[in-house]
This record gives structure tokens, sequence and C-alpha cells, in this order.
């Protein structure tokens, strides 16, 4: 009798644990994949990260303000320019000896920052007038056309 009893208490036991689960299960969403399932609507969408509104204002500034794209374009190609000199003038310190490492720095980032300044800006600049120019000619030729299908 006690056989039938203790198989009866741990069946019993089982079928309250997966109720429990099942209940647990139903109360909070699934999680498939990267994606959750609720019953409730995704009505808000998450925000855009700040490299997607970087680029979303920077495609506004290009089409409407060009001369804003332009200063974004030089002021970030400057900021990433600066950063590798300084990497470059932390890492010329690294090699000195201690009491010399702050005077290292200070003297090797001016002479390093050109370097790395220069080029990222003139570049900036020219892919900037060039992004721009591009814009301009595809919206002339977009009503400006006279090709043989377009007569027809």
């Amino acid at each position: 009798m006690s056989m039938i009893t203790t198989t009866h208490r741990r069946d019993s036991e089982r079928h309250r644990d997966e109720a429990m689960a099942h209940e647990d299960q139903s109360r909070y969403p699934r999680i498939v994949g990267d994606e959750r399932i609720s019953s409730y609507p995704n009505v808000i969408p998450p925000p855009p990260s700040i490299i997607q509104q970087y680029v979303a204002a920077q495609s506004d500034d290009l089409e409407y303000n060009p001369s804003r794209a332009c200063m974004r374009s030089a002021s970030f190609s400057l900021a990433f320019g600066l950063s590798m000199a300084s990497a470059r003038g932390l890492w010329l310190a690294a090699m000195m000896p201690p009491r010399q490492r702050l005077a290292g720095f200070f003297l090797s980032l001016p002479a390093i920052a050109p370097v790395y300044c220069i080029p990222m800006l003139v570049g900036s600049q020219l892919d900037c007038y060039t992004a721009v120019q591009e814009r301009k000619t595809r919206e002339f030729r977009q009503y400006d056309r006279h090709g043989a299908a377009d007569m027809a």
C-alpha cells in the first residue's frame, strides 16, 4: 500500500509542478530567439542609437544644409584625428623614463597631431563636397530627362 501512495504522491507533485510551470509561462512573455512574444502589441519602438541619429542628421544636413554637414564632418574628423594623435603621444611617452613622460607627451602631441588631423580634415571636406555635388546633380537629372525612352 505504501508503494502505491508514494507513487501517487510523486505523480501529484509532478502534476502540481507542471501546472505551476505552465502558470508561470502564461504569466510572463515567452522568449523566442531574440524577440519576446507577448499578448501586448509593441506600441513604442526602441529609440535609435546615437550613431543612427548622427547618420540621419548628417543625411538631412547634406540634403538641406550643406554648410552644417561640412562643419559636422570636420568636427568629427578633427576629434578622431586628435584622439589618434593623443594615443600616439601616450605610446611615445610610455617609452620614455618615468620623470620625462609628461613632458614627452606634451612635446610629441603638437608634433604628431598635424600628421593625423590634416589628412582627415581634408578627406572629410572632400567627401562632404562630393556628396553634396552628387545630390545636386541627381536632383537636376531627375527633372531634366531628354533620353529617347523619355520622349516616347
